[in-house]
């Protein structure tokens, strides 16, 4: 089988020490529900903090579904 792919890259926290905070409500359930009605599977989630400033933190969504 033939697979295609998709990653989405989502802020969940930024603006430093005095910052925002965290939007941990970014990825719920209406937008995963989506994503799954679209066909897409998800294979893994990684979370990525910047190095640069480290109160900065993406999370990776790395999604698959059949080609075609």
């Amino acid at each position: 089988m033939k697979w295609e792919y998709t990653v989405d890259k989502i802020q969940i926290r930024s603006g430093g020490f005095f910052g925002g905070g965290m939007n941990v409500d970014s990825v719920d359930e209406e937008y995963l529900n989506e994503r799954g009605a679209s066909g897409w599977e998800l294979v893994s989630a990684m979370p990525l903090f910047v190095p640069q400033n480290p109160t900065d933190c993406y999370v990776y969504y790395y999604w698959k579904r059949p080609a075609g």
